[in-house]
């Protein structure tokens, strides 16, 4: 039997807030739970009293039924039928809802497939676009999901071959659709409503202009201080470990990936780093041991700032109080002879198949150990993977790592490198030549100012009407600079925007969508002459874009 007795204000605040927050609570949970608050018994009966007085309790034995809801109003499918009897077809077929465009795996004809040159890029600075990014920022709070796709569309209407950007809402072709991944045939409402949007971002053109200065601005490399007062560089692509007094400018990236690259591999290390090659030197620098020590998160060594530099060693921004913990990392090996030839001379293990999945081509790697001294007298060990392409032939390249077999066997690892750098030989000499070009030929690539002029008089763009063109002519000539700079052959650098269309940006092809993969094909035109200039491309591309559509990889070929 309960004690009853006159409840505290406190008390009853208390009951009433338990049922309120949750109605199923029965009279007897409600006193266990109120006499454990308040460190006294508190009955049923007064709980149910409270209650009651309240209207809050429910029937003996029965949970509160919930209220029943109202129901929807349906228009029987009679009237439906008479009410859409005398409205013209034109007007219906609009106002119903889109139907989605087919979505199958078989290959998809594209006319002006090269466009995904500048897809690629734009990937590179905003993972949704650039345009949407503006959308997103500047625009509408609240905006429907597809009409911000459609932003994304709306960039390449001119390699399309239409540079009124007001055109946009009679657009109809579907490869403009498919490009950019929108699964829906777009109405000309939703069409107008994307379009009023962007235009819309001329009542924010000030800040806009600023923002666009970010957008394309890049960082060159990370500079590691350690406890000890050494140091070393990573440039911003991954491609190597490097001394502050050699560092190469020409392997910068975007500011939102570079950002992006420190904190997922070197902050946090939630994916290991990996480097095309351990470092550019013939042998092994005092820079690398830095790194494979700071790594091992060694006393003395550990990691106390990282900048991010400009390509004029400016500092971009700092970040001191990085959490001490081993972090791991995966590293190639070429070139090194004597450092190879000694696990050559020892017992094999049996060698395991690997398949680079974005070159399609198969390697043979087996595993050794190895062990460096450090400076301080530390010894530590590491994992190298020797790398053939033939069974029985020696090792072409090597892979080094500091991840545990029991976490990562080898050949996981040696897959791992392979996403990230396909075709590993082809990567390498093109790392090879291009670190060996003059650093003056790279010293000019810096952060766009923010008070960049964003007009622009380039015919095969859009025609410069309002804000809404100077931006996307803008943001069109900076993705064909990114291009330029970071995938396109040397001796195509200086291509102009309409030479590059002519050349790349109109190719044909078929788009692939699989799995993991979004596979571009082109096909070329009969007489092409730009095959060893468009295989560089297609290269640089493969390693540099890690997601297409979708977050699949996007593999490009011919």
């Amino acid at each position: 039997m309960g004690v009853t007795y006159k409840l505290k204000q406190e008390v009853i605040d208390y009951i009433l807030e338990l049922k309120r927050v949750d109605q199923s609570l029965s009279c007897r949970k409600v006193s266990e739970l109120a006499s454990s608050h308040f460190q006294k018994t508190i009955s049923k009966s007064s709980v149910n009293a409270v209650l009651k007085d309240s209207l809050l309790s429910s029937p003996v034995g029965r949970r509160a039924k919930p209220e029943a809801r109202a129901e929807k109003f349906k228009i029987p499918e009679h009237r439906k039928e008479q009410i859409f009897i005398n409205i013209p077809t034109d007007l219906l077929s609009q106002a119903r809802s889109p139907e989605p465009l087919v979505s199958v795996n078989t290959p998809a004809s594209f006319d002006n497939l090269g466009a995904l040159f500048l897809k690629a890029a734009e990937g590179q600075m905003k993972k949704q676009g650039v345009l949407r990014f503006f959308s997103e920022k500047f625009g509408p709070l609240l905006c429907e999901e597809k009409i911000l796709k459609l932003t994304e569309a709306l960039l390449f209407l001119p390699l399309f071959g239409e540079r009124n950007s007001e055109k946009f809402i009679d657009f109809d072709k579907k490869s403009l659709w498919q490009l950019s991944d929108i699964d829906f045939e777009p109405t000309v409402y939703q069409k107008r409503e994307c379009y009023d949007i962007l235009h819309g971002l001329e009542t924010k053109s000030s800040q806009a202009a600023l923002e666009y200065g970010q957008v394309f601005s890049e960082a060159s490399f990370f500079h590691f201080f350690l406890e000890d007062g050494t140091d070393f560089c990573i440039d911003a692509q991954n491609n190597s470990s490097w001394e502050i007094s050699n560092v190469h400018c020409g392997f910068s990236n975007c500011l939102d990936k570079s950002f992006d690259i420190l904190s997922k591999d070197f902050i946090i290390n939630s994916t290991p780093v990996i480097l095309r090659q351990a470092t550019v030197k013939e042998s092994l620098p005092l820079s690398f041991f830095n790194m494979i020590s700071s790594f091992e998160n060694i006393p003395g060594k550990r990691i106390k700032r990282i900048d991010v530099m400009t390509s004029q060693k400016e500092i971009i921004s700092s970040f001191e109080g990085v959490v001490g913990k081993k972090r791991y990392y995966i590293a190639g090996l070429y070139g090194y002879r004597g450092l190879l030839d000694q696990f050559l001379s020892g017992k094999k293990k049996e060698s395991k198949h690997v398949e680079d999945s974005l070159a399609r081509q198969g390697y043979y790697c087996w595993e050794a150990t190895t062990a460096f001294r450090l400076s301080q007298g530390q010894q530590v060990s590491a994992d190298i993977a020797l790398v053939s392409q033939k069974k029985d032939q020696n090792p072409i390249f090597a892979i080094l790592t500091n991840i545990p077999p029991s976490i990562k066997p080898i050949e996981k690892v040696v897959s791992d490198y392979l996403k990230k750098w396909p075709s590993p030989l082809a990567g390498q000499a093109f790392f090879t030549e291009q670190q060996g070009q003059s650093q003056d030929a790279c010293c000019d690539i810096v952060s766009f100012s923010d008070d960049k002029e964003l007009s622009t008089r380039q015919n095969e763009c859009f025609e410069e009407r309002s804000f809404l063109d100077r931006l996307s002519n803008g943001i069109l000539l900076g993705l064909h600079d990114y291009c330029a700079r970071h995938f396109f052959h040397p001796q195509d650098r200086k291509l102009t925007f309409a030479q590059a269309q002519k050349k790349f940006y109109s190719l044909s092809g078929e788009l692939k969508k699989e799995d993991h993969f979004l596979r571009a094909k082109f096909i070329l035109p009969e007489g092409y002459s730009h095959q060893e200039e468009l295989r560089f491309l297609l290269q640089r591309v493969n390693e540099s874009v890690s997601c297409g559509l979708k977050a699949r990889r996007l593999v490009m070929e011919i």
